[in-house]
């Protein structure tokens, strides 16, 4: 037990210098980079008066997409900004591996607590996401508009790097086309995790 104490005071008092340089100063810069390790969807699709209900589910870092942010800081506790993601998302099609193009666009507004090392936040996202058929054999084109919202941490390894870990919700509703150029509307609702790195300017 005394040790566990000796080992506690000894990080806390490496850690101090730390704490009071890693708060995001007002007007800063962020500059982020990110990836899917967990994301679970469902949702339905409806076409010809007759309704499909569907749901997936994707692990593993850099599945299905990349994710690159830009933000500022217009307070000591509030970042706005966007992230932009695309990437590949695979699909079973009649037994035969196909591709789709996902994309998302999403400005956000985080608000973040404390001022150390670690540093909770909670933020909200609104905006729109897609996907397009890269294959010839076919299958759901769609887009729609997403809101959402989620928390998660900023780890700060210096004054201006972060690792980032963030858990998200969001709901879109939109439009699509079938391979035989039928038009449905949709819904998702999605729950997410991803991680990434931050670089802090100013």
């Amino acid at each position: 037990m005394k040790k566990l104490i000796l080992i506690s005071v000894l990080l806390a008092a490496l850690a101090a210098p730390l704490i009071g340089e890693a708060a995001v100063p007002r007007g800063a810069f962020r500059l982020s980079f990110d990836t899917t390790f967990f994301r679970f969807g469902v949702g339905e699709r409806e076409y010809d008066g007759r309704e499909q209900n569907f749901d997936a589910a994707t692990f593993g870092i850099g599945m299905p997409s990349y994710g690159v942010g830009f933000g500022g800081a217009v307070t000591d506790n509030v970042v706005i900004g966007g992230r932009l993601t695309m990437g590949l998302e695979g699909y079973d099609h009649y037994h035969q591996d196909a591709d789709g193009f996902v994309w998302q666009v999403l400005p956000y507004v985080e608000y973040v607590f404390l001022a150390g090392i670690f540093r909770p936040f909670v933020m909200g996202i609104l905006g729109f996401q897609g996907r397009g058929d890269l294959d010839e054999m076919g299958d759901d084109s769609w887009w729609g508009f997403t809101a959402g919202g989620g928390g998660g941490f900023h780890l700060f390894f210096f004054s201006n790097l972060s690792l980032d870990v963030t858990l998200a919700a969001d709901y879109t509703v939109g439009t699509g086309e079938t391979p035989r150029n039928q038009d449905f509307g949709h819904w998702r609702f999605t729950f997410g995790a991803l991680v990434g790195l931050s670089g802090w300017f100013g």
